[in-house]
């Protein structure tokens, strides 16, 4: 790789995000940084049993810690994959800020399927023991459940960014063909 090369995987939850990121940072030997990865480890570490300003502010550091790792490795020169349910309004200006600060090259993996599809998965996390309890708690006991299953999949999540984009939908499992997000990767880098 020549310029460094941040890989933004974007979409609502419970598209396939985490799933695109890993297999993008595996098969590319780069590092995968995620709101949700960091939000885990601080629950982990100061508990997830907030209310909603605390919660809210565990997600604001989450995404600044976030960008603290993305501009710590573009800084050094280094490639990553980064990974979150990004709000257009709030990123679109900032990662274009940061391929004009650090001269790097912005490909988009935007991840989308159908809302009762995302529901559907979404019903099945929140009853997973793998779930981590600080999402679930934000969810039922500080958003409230029945707003959030309303808001799910609403609203434009594809980034507005200056760079090569590649949507993929992900309603329908089997007919993903994963090796063509890796080859628009590998063809842009």
């Amino acid at each position: 790789m020549g310029k460094p090369v941040l890989i933004i995987i974007s979409g609502h939850p419970a598209t396939g995000k985490t799933t695109f990121g890993k297999m993008i940072s595996e098969e590319l030997k780069i590092p995968l940084v995620s709101p949700d990865g960091i939000k885990e480890i601080l629950w982990d570490n100061i508990g997830w049993k907030h209310d909603f300003t605390e919660w809210s502010n565990v997600g604001k550091v989450s995404f600044e810690l976030m960008y603290y790792f993305i501009e710590t490795c573009l800084a050094q020169g280094k490639s990553l994959v980064a990974e979150a349910h990004f709000h257009p309004e709030i990123n679109n200006a900032r990662l274009n800020a940061l391929k004009d600060k650090y001269g790097c090259k912005l490909l988009q993996v935007h991840c989308k399927a159908d809302k009762s599809v995302i529901e559907e998965r979404f019903r099945q996390r929140m009853a997973s023991d793998n779930f981590h309890p600080g999402h679930r708690h934000g969810i039922v006991e500080v958003y409230g459940e029945e707003k959030f299953y309303d808001k799910l999949g609403k609203g434009e999540k594809l980034l507005n960014i200056d760079g090569e984009v590649y949507e993929v939908d992900t309603t329908n499992a089997e007919n993903i063909d994963s090796n063509k997000v890796l080859e628009f990767i590998k063809s842009n880098l």
